[in-house]
């Protein structure tokens, strides 16, 4: 079987969605699986070979289709026409679409050209929470979309309730596939003290990911439970936001932001000393 992953933007862009569609081809060529992996990016770019010999084909993003707007109509053709280039060179069984957003627009023109792969969809999280419901026109294209495909995936229950309810079309093809948990976690065990009582939040720092949420519970919870200690692994543009909030609950002591971590530091990052200082405004609290 070939299944060509299609992922909404360039892999380097962001830190969750990447490295789940990452591990999950490698994973899936561990089973044998041919598999490669479709990213939208600025232009076209041939293709690549990333970690596991996972080929990896680049493809101009579309701008959102309009029929008033002939520039939005030479954007999706470039796409389309980008795709089958892939579709053509991979000759995929199935066409796994993760985080349906900016790949809509192409992806029903594709479908609509008779083809023998299957479509499949994934939601990872806001690609349905975040979805346009105030303004009719864009949420037509993600309708249309949704009943082309020929299955449907979410990560977790609420997201797949969540997608039904918005796309009653899934009832009979929605599915729930939890993400997996790299090998890597299991194989460590942390020794210190400090790594035994703390909990670790990986993710961009956006309101999108509930940060302000996490940030008000450990301010209630902290000192009944056993983990004293909030680390915070990421970056993004409400960082500074959140500190001023931590500092603010007074969780100066509790709350550690760590910073921009690749996935190879995450595994060790616990162990680092609980000594570390966030900063605020060009201030050190610790």
């Amino acid at each position: 079987m070939k299944v060509l992953l299609h992922h909404f933007t360039s892999l380097s862009a962001l830190g969750g969605v990447d490295k789940v569609v990452q591990d999950l081809a490698i994973g899936l060529k561990k089973l044998n699986c041919q598999t490669g992996i479709v990213e939208m990016g600025s232009s076209w770019a041939p293709k690549r070979l990333i970690e596991g010999n996972v080929p990896v084909w680049t493809i101009a993003k579309a701008s959102t289709f309009r029929w008033e707007r002939p520039r939005s109509w030479a954007s999706n053709t470039r796409s389309v026409y980008q795709f089958m280039r892939v579709i053509r060179e991979f000759d995929p069984d199935i066409v796994n679409v993760h985080f349906p957003t900016s790949q809509i627009d192409p992806l029903r023109w594709v479908t609509a050209i008779p083809h023998r792969w299957k479509l499949v969809a994934t939601a990872h999280n806001s690609d349905i929470r975040c979805l346009p419901t105030s303004n009719a026109a864009e949420m037509k294209g993600f309708i249309r979309f949704y009943g082309f495909v020929d299955s449907f995936t979410a990560v977790n229950k609420d997201l797949l309730e969540e997608a039904i309810g918005l796309f009653p079309c899934l009832r009979s093809k929605g599915h729930l596939i939890e993400n997996g948990v790299s090998e890597e976690w299991f194989n460590f065990l942390p020794q210190s003290s400090a790594a035994k009582e703390s909990v670790l939040f990986v993710g961009r720092l956006e309101h999108v990911k509930g940060i302000d949420i996490l940030l008000e519970a450990w301010h209630q919870v902290y000192q009944e439970v056993r983990w004293k200690y909030l680390l915070l692994a990421g970056d993004g543009c409400e960082a500074l936001t959140y500190r001023r909030r931590a500092h603010e609950l007074g969780l100066s002591q509790n709350v550690l932001f760590l910073g921009r971590k690749t996935h190879t530091e995450l595994v060790s990052c616990t162990e680092m000393p609980v000594s570390l200082s966030f900063h605020r405004g060009g201030k050190d609290f610790l």
